[in-house]
């Protein structure tokens, strides 16, 4: 095969070659090439040069995989070596950290359930069934204040129409005396145009909620502590921390990383002995709005 003149000529500038005999001795080698090219021995050659490129990139992902699964490998050993994750050591307990106890485990279940309870709108005493007291008697109150407020209205009329005199003698009384305002006489015509009384007074608007102390109302997280036998920030740092514990099982070795909390062993005993009931409860414990 014989190149074009213009193609072998632009080859043979590209690579340096000019003059008569230079491109046609560019064009010569050219073809020389290409003969060389399919003779068998090369042929085989190139062969053999794709077959390996064709199997080096089918290795490369297979290295890769190898090298995935020795980083693995890496990190287990190392968390073999290192253990899990670093504990706090345990609190100094005192009044508002108590320690996490057989009994004291039990005390914040029964504060638990109590608070479950008072959230439910089927239990007599719970909160949302005090909602649903409360809304009727809020309606009950503004019926009241209705009828008062069209009675104090009368009563206001009747006041009105008795003060009104009375305040304009009195007003005739300070113009009179406005340039001696200390006349003894101004006090007794003063008293001389009689006194309405005080006038009715206008009844209160009815509020859509009652006082906090109300004995109606109760609040879930009071009433848990209460049924725990302890203060509202003994019961919230008690059931914080024992949130955290039901998280990892009672197992520190679970703990994917440090906790600000510490523990002492024997308390990760004791929410484990009640682990099923907690976790029962467990909407309860991380939500007091849970129902």
């Amino acid at each position: 095969m014989v190149m074009k003149e213009a193609p072998v000529k632009r080859l043979a500038l590209f690579f340096g070659v000019d003059g008569p005999c230079g491109q046609g001795c560019f064009a010569r080698s050219v073809g020389a090439v290409r003969s060389l090219s399919q003779t068998p021995t090369l042929m085989r050659l190139t062969h053999l040069v794709i077959a390996g490129a064709l199997l080096a990139s089918a290795v490369t992902p297979a290295n890769a995989q190898f090298g995935g699964l020795m980083n693995k490998a890496k990190a287990k050993a190392r968390e073999a070596v290192q253990g899990p994750a670093k504990r706090a050591p345990a609190p100094a307990f005192d009044d508002r950290v108590l320690e996490i106890t057989d009994e004291r485990v039990g005390q914040l279940i029964k504060g638990l359930e109590t608070e479950r309870s008072v959230m439910s709108a089927n239990t007599p005493g719970g909160l949302a069934a005090w909602q649903q007291r409360e809304k009727a008697a809020y309606a009950e109150r503004k019926r009241d204040y209705a009828t008062k407020t069209a009675g104090f209205q009368k009563e206001l009329a009747v006041w009105e129409a008795k003060a009104g005199p009375v305040n304009k003698c009195r007003d005739a009384v300070d113009r009179k005396y406005a340039s001696n305002p200390r006349d003894p006489r101004k006090n007794k015509e003063y008293d001389a145009c009689g006194d309405p009384g005080v006038g009715p007074a206008r009844p209160d608007v009815p509020e859509p909620r009652p006082p906090a102390d109300s004995p109606d109302q109760q609040d879930p997280v009071s009433a848990g502590a209460g049924a725990a036998s302890m203060t509202n920030d003994q019961y919230s740092t008690m059931r914080e921390r024992v949130t955290y514990l039901v998280s990892i099982k009672a197992d520190f070795s679970k703990a994917k990383s440090s906790s600000g909390h510490g523990f002492a062993d024997s308390e990760a005993e004791a929410v484990k002995k009640r682990l099923p009931e907690l976790e029962r409860l467990r909407c309860v414990l991380e939500n007091p709005d849970c129902k």
